[in-house]
Order: structure tokens, then sequence, then C-alpha cells
């Protein structure tokens, strides 16, 4: 037994909080036993409901980066913010680190996420032309980030060099068309 609740006359519904379950693997079923206002007591029924304790945080499992622009988190499970809702830009912080590259800064501009998802997807932009040795690292605000069950994912990419994306350069002799014959 892990607690009561009294029901009044002619309700159809009844809740009950419980605090003192403790984490573990094993699922608790909850069953019901009625009691008459004579003391008669019901045999138990079969079980209304499995519960298992959640205590386990969230957890990044992948976070490619695309063209230096889409940056894709894959957690471990469903997450939302604080309320319960989307997650927002200003659920996670960028940090920006030169490398004596030419861009000096980043910021996220844009985020998809639709709760419940494991999945977010955000939007970068820079300051500056990328060269090839800068790196960011996104991380999630402190219990920005939560479960079903309020566990915070405490989320970290981990430094990502960015590419330097431009023009191509081609290099070679260009054959003057005009003054002699192109060489077979």
């Amino acid at each position: 037994l892990i607690g009561t609740t009294t029901v009044a006359a002619g309700a159809t519904s009844y809740s009950f909080a419980d605090v003192s379950l403790s984490a573990s693997a094993t699922p608790y079923d909850l069953t019901v036993r009625v009691r008459n206002v004579a003391g008669n007591q019901s045999a138990a029924s079969s079980p209304i409901s499995t519960v298992r304790v959640d205590t386990t945080a969230p957890t990044l499992s992948a976070s490619p980066l695309t063209g230096n622009t889409t940056l894709t988190l894959t957690l471990s499970e469903n997450v939302y913010n604080s309320t319960g809702g989307n997650l927002a830009t200003t659920d996670f912080a960028i940090a920006f680190a030169a490398n004596g590259g030419t861009a000096t800064g980043a910021s996220i501009t844009g985020i998809t996420h639709t709760a419940p998802s494991g999945t977010v997807v955000l939007t970068l932009s820079y300051t500056g032309t990328i060269s090839g040795t800068e790196t960011i690292t996104v991380t999630s605000v402190a219990n920005a980030v939560i479960d079903i069950a309020g566990n915070a994912a405490s989320v970290t990419t981990g430094a990502k060099t960015l590419s330097a994306i431009g023009v191509a350069s081609i290099t070679g002799t260009i054959w003057p068309l005009a003054s002699k014959p192109r060489p077979s």
C-alpha cells in the first residue's frame, strides 16, 4: 500500500499524488480497492496503470553540423522547455572561438522544435567570413531542456570546426584562343 484517497459521495473521479515511490527499473502496478462506509473492502482490481519512476535525464546522441548553418540535435527522448512547451533559441547558448580565423562571432538565429520531440534543429549565423579554423560549441541553458518527468538535460555538442565554404578557386593555364591553336 502506497497511499489512500477519499472519494466524495457521487464523485466519478479521483486523484492521488504519491511522493514515496522510489526510482527503480521495476514498474509499479497501480490497483484500486474500494471500502464502503461500513468498512467492507473489495479485492484489488486488475492493474489500472503501470508506473515507472524516471530519474534519467535526456542525453545528446547526435549533433551533425550541416553547411555551417544547421545544427541538428538528436536527444535520447522527447524534450520540452521548463513549462512543457516547445524549445526556443534562448534555451541554448553558443560559444565561438576564432582560433586565428577571420570570422568574429556566432549566434543562434532560429530553432525548429515541436514538443514532444527529441529532435531540435538550430539555425546558426556568423559575423565575418569563415576561414575554416573557427569552432562553435552549443550547450543547453541550465534547467531549460527537460523530459516529461522534469529531468534536466545537460546538452553540449563539443567543439565543432566550421568549414571554409565559399567560391571555388580554380588554378591552371588559360590558353589564349586567338593567338595559338590549342594543343591536342
